[in-house]
């Protein structure tokens, strides 16, 4: 009788063993996870993981757009022509991803990595991307346009022809940038950090500078007309053939800065710092100068 108890008490042990191991296989096996639209909360797509529903949308060349992807972790993923217009990436992981020619017009990056992401052609007009790290991220004519970048880390990065118009990069660390080229009309860099950024043939129109770091910055034969550099640090910086036509630089500190055959009409120079070099062939015609010796900085460069 004890035998017979214990024979079957063992036999419904292992039985429920199995059953519990067989359901927990098969519900993990099956567990699904969902992309949903964030503002409907539809489902757009679904996976073992975020990385494998997002593949799995572009195979079937699904849109992505105001998909919630939070905290995703899709580094390196290919995801080249995705539309994503208006996604929530916040503080998701895209370090190394292919994102050329993308659309991510409106979507939220904030917090975002890219760093050594690959953006050539990516359209990410009127992003949130303040606070995002795009070190050494690929940015060849890329679109952000209206974008806020405010805080953003482009250290390294190569912006060739990239369209930033109007984009907010207020603080942001632009260090080693390569940004040549680039369209910045009337963007905001105040407090920039834009040490040895490259920006040879750049158009700055407009754009505010006010109290950025520009130390060692190439901007040769760059368009600054109507620039505010207020306060700038322009120290050893190349200004080569920049056309510096209606600029502010009152305050500005041009200690050891080049200006060959760089136009300065109309710019305001007043209590500008002295040490400028190589300004004996620029055009310095009804320039404002009062309270600086940028006349003096001529005067040495001619007796050199």
């Amino acid at each position: 009788m004890k035998l017979t108890t214990f024979l079957i008490l063992g036999i419904a042990a292992i039985t429920s063993f199995t059953v519990y191991t067989s359901f927990t296989l098969y519900t993990r096996s099956h567990t699904r996870v969902e992309v949903k639209n964030r503002r409907t909360g539809a489902v757009i797509c679904s996976g073992k993981t975020v990385r494998s529903a997002v593949a799995s949308a572009l195979r079937k060349h699904l849109r992505l757009d105001d998909a919630d992807l939070k905290n995703a972790d899709l580094h390196s993923a290919h995801l080249r022509d995705a539309e994503l217009t208006g996604a929530d990436l916040t503080n998701a992981n895209l370090d190394g991803a292919d994102l050329s020619n993308a659309n991510l017009t409106s979507a939220d990056l904030s917090g975002t990595s890219l760093s050594d992401a690959y953006l050539k052609g990516t359209t990410m007009h009127g992003a949130d991307m303040h606070g995002a790290q795009l070190r050494g991220a690929e940015l060849y004519d890329a679109n952000l346009e209206g974008a806020n970048l405010r805080g953003a880390r482009l250290g390294c990065a190569e912006s060739v022809g990239t369209q930033l118009g109007g984009a907010e990069l207020n603080g942001a660390n632009l260090t080693d940038a390569d940004l040549s080229g680039a369209f910045l009309m009337y963007c905001s860099l105040w407090h920039a950090n834009m040490r040895d950024v490259k920006l040879r043939g750049a158009d700055l129109r407009n754009a505010n500078m006010g109290h950025a770091k520009l130390t060692g910055a190439d901007l040769t034969a760059a368009d600054l007309r109507g620039a505010f550099l207020v306060g700038a640090d322009l120290r050893n910086a190349n200004l080569g053939r920049a056309n510096l036509t209606g600029a502010r630089l009152r305050g500005a500190d041009l200690t050891g800065a080049a200006l060959t055959d760089a136009s300065l009409t109309h710019t305001y120079l007043d209590t500008a710092a002295s040490g400028a070099t190589d300004l004996f062939t620029s055009d310095l015609h009804n320039s404002s100068k009062s309270g600086s010796n940028v006349l003096d900085a001529v005067k040495d460069s001619a007796a050199r």
